[in-house]
């Protein structure tokens, strides 16, 4: 999609507006619709008239500083970065299966929040609302806002990509990033170290039989997973571990073995 495509008004756009409960302030949000389908349900049109939050993200990073209490820094001066990749792509979103058009994101890991843009040229940033009837897809994978449970099976929320969908198993990823406040050198003997944004990766699954849509953490033995299932599904899945020699601390391994699970 070119950059003209999504952020020329025509005269068919609808521009709608709304104000949010849990944020003072709400964008304005037009939606292409040369290029996206029309929602054509009451609960598409309301979607597209909430789903995108006015914000700044430049200031977003120092003012959870200061609610936490710690000093306010320039995270464009820290090390690494509280975005996965700072620079917008391309994306569609999506209410459930109802198409709400196409746009530019790029995933804030450290608020756990997805950015948009309605034209890579577009000023305005706004933040999609934390709901989980949207997901937004890149071609790569999709994020969706999920109900998360831990290995003390305390439930919380947040963003997953899914990166493996099928039948019966979902793969997710989800991102972190952590920030860490640098140090001055005490003297002349001693470096200073500069403030610091550091990622990494935990991995969920779902049941597609599980009524309740909730993903559970993958721990790096598989032994809640195969906990889960029944004696001879962990006996089958077993032997796909062993046959493929798959090492379950790596994406790329996980990612085959949840393929080969789903053909069973």
């Amino acid at each position: 999609m070119s950059t003209s495509q999504s952020c020329y008004i025509k005269p068919f756009f609808i521009v709608l507006f709304a104000v949010m409960y849990t944020l003072p302030m709400a964008s304005q949000s037009t939606i292409n619709y040369s290029t996206s389908s029309r929602p054509t349900s009451d609960a598409g049109m309301e979607a597209v008239a909430n789903f995108m939050t006015r914000r700044n993200p430049s200031n977003d990073f120092l003012f959870n500083n200061v609610r936490n209490g710690e000093v306010a820094v320039d995270w464009k001066k820290a090390n690494g970065s509280p975005y996965l990749n700072e620079n917008f792509a391309p994306c569609t979103l999506y209410s459930n299966k109802e198409l709400l058009g196409s746009f530019f994101f790029r995933y804030n890991a450290y608020n756990d929040e997805l950015e948009l843009k309605e034209s890579l040229n577009d000023p305005q940033v706004s933040s999609l609302i934390k709901d989980n009837q949207f997901r937004l897809s890149d071609g790569s994978g999709t994020y969706m806002y999920v109900t998360l449970v831990s290995k003390k099976n305390e439930h919380s929320e947040g963003y997953l990509n899914l990166i493996v969908p099928g039948d019966r198993f979902k793969l997710f990823r989800k991102d972190f990033v952590k920030f860490k406040k640098g140090a001055a050198a005490a003297n002349s003997m001693v470096k200073s170290t500069p403030d610091k944004f550091t990622n990494f990766a935990e991995y969920y699954y779902a049941d597609n039989n599980d009524q309740n849509q909730k993903a559970y953490i993958l721990e790096n033995n598989l032994k809640n997973f195969l906990n889960s299932l029944k004696k001879e599904e962990r006996g089958k899945i077993k032997s796909i571990i062993k046959e493929q020699n798959i090492n379950t601390k790596k994406e790329a391994d996980l990612i085959v073995l949840f393929k080969s699970i789903n053909t069973l």
